[in-house]
């Protein structure tokens, strides 16, 4: 797939994968990854891609996509879910 598309450069992309013995992402240090890149697209004019692995769990998902979609209906980025099917 285009990751890039139209999206405003500079283009700032997260990997994600999920938790390991040193590291946990849960929703809440999920919602602040994506606040803070999100943060960082805003100031910059740019924007941020996320792709996430097959590890990455669907709630820490969501919580990093609204962060990228708040309430105000601007969006700085999108998150690409990890899929079997996708090559």
């Amino acid at each position: 797939p285009d990751l890039f598309g139209s999206h405003p450069s500079p283009r700032i992309v997260v990997l994600v994968g999920g938790s390991c013995a040193q590291y946990e992402i849960d929703d809440a240090t999920a919602r602040r990854l994506g606040d803070d890149v999100a943060g960082l697209a805003r100031r910059s004019g740019g924007s941020v891609v996320v792709v996430t692995s097959r590890r990455t769990p669907a709630s820490a998902i969501s919580a990093i996509e609204a962060a990228l979609r708040p309430g105000d209906g601007t969006r700085v980025g999108e998150v690409h879910r990890w899929s079997p099917d996708r090559v």
